[in-house]
């Protein structure tokens, strides 16, 4: 289980935004599932549940202008051709201010473009 909590502020020129971002992610389960002999298998399969507060402001920062979103994410990592890891990440994310909206979003990378503290590395080839 992993969480991450991070905090950002910028001020270049006039224009200024504030963030606050948690979540926390944990393993669902470990299938090494794999087809026949094709050098195809699902390595591992978890989820990562998410909150973001923010706003961006020019001028004076009110709390009444801040911004809610949550969401939820399963990541599942492949290996390919037993030397290629690439990740799926399939999520949902909802803003929860006035004009906010539902987003459903899929996302294919290799595993080093997605690393994130809570994967294991692979020990056995």
């Amino acid at each position: 289980m992993s969480c991450d909590c991070s905090m950002a502020e910028v001020t270049p020129g006039h224009f200024s935004y504030s963030m606050r971002s948690s979540s926390i992610a944990f393993p669902l389960f470990d299938p090494s599932w794999g087809i026949y002999t094709l050098p195809y298998f699902i390595r591992r399969i978890y989820a990562d549940v998410f909150t973001d507060v923010g706003d961006a402001f020019d001028g004076e920062w009110k709390l009444s202008r801040l911004l809610v979103g949550s969401g939820a994410e399963l990541f599942t990592n492949f290996e390919l051709t037993y030397r290629v890891t690439v990740t799926l990440r399939i999520g949902v994310a909802r803003g929860w201010c006035d004009g906010g909206t539902t987003q459903v979003y899929a996302h294919l990378a290799r595993r080093s473009d997605l690393e994130r503290p809570w994967r294991r590395p692979h020990t056995a080839r």
